[in-house]
């Protein structure tokens, strides 16, 4: 009896070409005999056939990075780079619309200071998950990061956070709308784009926020990792027509094999 490929159609074990194909495993043919026998009479699968379909049925392969992952895993590469943008955009998105109605900022000046907080957020994630978490090794399968030592989120989020709340880009927002609902909006931004962004830097492997394509021609090798960002107002630049001048929300990258998780959006001179 044939299995059935997760790829496309029907196919035998015993003679299939595609290496693709979800079903095969090293322990498919030794059950093929007694697939045959059971299924003759019952035309069910059997409970080992079964068992290899459904934990197949649990993983995905990411098309970029070509790796199988475990679709219940909330700590899985492709949940991490989804929570980010599910996370992230919550925050980012109250914040901007407060500000828009509350002060005169440009709305590219604003962009470029919220893209600033977490390009510093990432950066400063990276460096000191290197630092407390130099080796990384498959544990189990359920736990598939070591993590090192005793360092909590809790933890991470206040010296991070207390290193951000510094920087340019968060004191020129506060001078200009220094209120309690701002800087309430703006810690809960910072704060929660510190959790996902320490979860992605002692990821295994580790994923990486990309901002490393401003200033570069919006290519179709670039449309594939980042969208456009439409602005209210035509954004009035010096550069040449389809240049890059600002990411506004970066891409999800996996470091290991450069393939994007999540797509980014950038701002494009017209």
């Amino acid at each position: 009896m044939a299995l059935r490929c997760f790829k496309d159609g029907l196919c035998n074990v015993s003679g299939c070409k595609r290496s693709e194909c979800l079903t095969h495993e090293d322990d498919v043919p030794k059950y093929e005999a007694m697939n045959n026998s059971q299924n003759a009479i019952t035309n069910q699968p059997s409970v080992q056939q079964h068992h290899i379909i459904t934990k197949k049925a649990g993983q995905t392969m990411s098309q970029d990075n070509g790796a199988f992952e475990d679709a219940n895993d909330q700590n899985s590469n492709t949940q991490l780079a989804a929570r980010f943008g599910k996370v992230v955009n919550g925050p980012w998105c109250k914040l901007c619309h407060h500000l828009k109605e509350t002060q005169e900022t440009k709305e590219f000046e604003l962009m470029k200071d919220l893209s600033g907080i977490m390009k510093t957020i990432s950066h400063r994630c990276a460096e000191k998950a290197k630092a407390v978490v130099p080796i990384f090794s498959v544990v189990d399968e359920k736990d598939h990061r070591k993590r090192g030592d005793t360092i909590t989120i809790e933890a991470v989020v206040k010296e991070v956070s207390a290193h951000v709340w510094k920087i340019d880009h968060v004191q020129t927002i506060l001078k200009e709308n220094n209120s309690d609902k701002t800087e309430n909006l703006i810690r809960s931004f910072i704060e929660d784009t510190i959790k996902v962004c320490w979860e992605m830097s002692i990821s295994q492997p580790p994923l990486m926020l990309n901002f490393e394509v401003e200033g570069k021609m919006y290519t179709d090798i670039i449309k594939h990792t980042f969208t456009k960002f439409s602005t209210i107002k035509e954004i009035e630049s010096n550069k040449t027509s389809g240049t890059i001048i600002l990411v506004v929300m970066p891409s999800v990258v996996n470091l290991s094999t450069d393939g994007c998780l999540k797509k980014g959006e950038v701002i494009v001179v017209p």
